[in-house]
């Protein structure tokens, strides 16, 4: 559940990124979420930090479509949000990537789903998150660490202004990860985007985080 101050709606400026206000999900009789209100502004990296079944995953996802609140509502850059956010892409904790298909034709995914096909833009992001050379290789040839930063290039081919993470770096070891620690916080400083990132690690949290959400379990 989460365990954090409101942000007071803005008369001026840009709408924000991100508006949750009453929030409230259930499973049953299990209330997870009870009246969550917070603002994400344009451009920020915000962490959900707690520990395992605390409810951060639960307001991910519905902040990301993928659960209907029992009772609230979600702004997504000024507008009721209606089902997953055209304007977000989700990067999942597991590996979803197409195990058939090449690391160049994984990243191309997202312009086939819209119909069109730039398979220049798809190797400069493979190239931009540290993979050229490895186009045509498929994903059980790459390490967990090359895995990831296949996945995130195929995120970033979705064009999203904000992206939903998470745990992305829980399953690699602490080496890798601290290496794609670095090469996230590169890219949004060159390229910045709204990110709601789900850890329980709260070095990771204070690494990357322009902001941190705490949730604690009030089970």
């Amino acid at each position: 559940m989460l365990q954090t101050s409101t942000t007071a709606d803005k008369d001026t400026g840009p709408p924000s990124a991100i508006s949750a206000r009453g929030i409230q999900l259930k499973f049953g009789d299990l209330t997870v979420l009870n009246d969550v209100n917070v603002d994400i502004e344009r451009g920020t990296f915000v962490s959900l930090l707690g520990p395992s079944g605390c409810g951060k995953s639960t307001f991910l996802n519905a902040v990301a479509g993928l659960l209907e609140p029992t009772a609230g509502i979600i702004h997504i850059n000024g507008l009721p949000k209606e089902g997953i956010p055209r304007a977000a892409g989700y990067m999942f904790q597991e590996d979803t990537l197409l195990p058939w298909a090449s690391a160049l034709d994984n990243v191309m995914l997202p312009q086939q789903v819209v119909g069109r096909k730039d398979e220049a833009e798809a190797r400069n992001l493979l190239a931009t998150v540290g993979l050229k050379g490895f186009e045509e290789k498929r994903p059980i040839q790459l390490s967990g660490g090359m895995r990831k930063r296949v996945q995130f290039a195929r995120l970033l081919a979705q064009k999203p202004e904000i992206v939903f993470m998470d745990e992305p770096f829980g399953a690699l070891d602490a080496l890798t990860k601290l290496v794609m620690q670095q090469e996230l916080l590169d890219l949004m400083q060159r390229d910045p985007k709204t990110v709601l990132f789900v850890t329980h690690d709260p070095a990771e949290a204070i690494l990357l985080s322009d902001r941190i959400l705490v949730f604690v379990d009030c089970h």
